[in-house]
């Protein structure tokens, strides 16, 4: 969890609550600048982000966009973590009909 939220601050620039629990995890191979890959796993939590820097240490290697969901989805072509998106979006649905 300490790890998600310093990864959140160094990749996006993002402060916020991390979830106690990971929302799930998945499998990649990440291709390496050396055209290696290397197995990794990856454990996905949620955040409610309380705000956003105007500089961190990877802002210049990222792209970051706030979009809806469905935009997400659109957008995301790694089925792992679609699988996760879309998990999260289902709770959301759930939660917010209770």
């Amino acid at each position: 969890m300490e790890c998600a939220a310093l990864e959140a601050l160094e990749e996006a620039g993002v402060v916020g609550e991390v979830s106690a629990h990971a929302l799930g995890m998945f499998r990649y191979n990440k291709e390496r600048e050396s055209g290696e890959t290397a197995p990794c796993i990856v454990r996905v939590f949620t955040m409610e982000v309380h705000e956003q820097h105007d500089d961190w240490i990877e802002k210049s290697e990222r792209e970051t966009l706030w979009c809806s969901l469905p935009e997400a989805l659109a957008r995301v072509t790694e089925p792992g973590l679609r699988r996760l998106i879309e998990k999260f979006a289902r709770q959301r649905v759930f939660v917010s009909a209770a």
